[in-house]
């Protein structure tokens, strides 16, 4: 019985990741296809959020481009959550 608990503890963990990297996947399709600028805002946001532990590369990436829309939008919110994202990545 123990053994079994362990194995479906195994395969529920490797369950969430798989969604983990499928809802990634789906925050960058908005990125490239949002219409408006506060689209791709919301959706920077959560992968500045999310991928520092994962990918900093891609943060460091992510964050950029959110300061960037930050500036052009005059948002200050948005620049400071890019900004917030590049310290947590160095």
């Amino acid at each position: 019985m123990k053994y079994i608990l362990i194995i479906l503890g195994f395969l529920q963990l490797a369950t969430i990741v798989q969604a983990k990297k499928n809802n990634t996947d789906s925050l960058k399709n908005v990125i490239t296809n949002a219409p408006v600028d506060s689209i791709k805002i919301k959706a920077l946001i959560e992968l500045v959020d999310y991928l520092p532990e994962y990918n900093q590369e891609s943060a460091i990436a992510y964050s950029k481009q959110l300061i960037a829309i930050g500036k052009k939008d005059k948002d200050k919110h948005a620049e400071a959550y890019g900004l917030a994202g590049l310290s947590y990545c160095y």
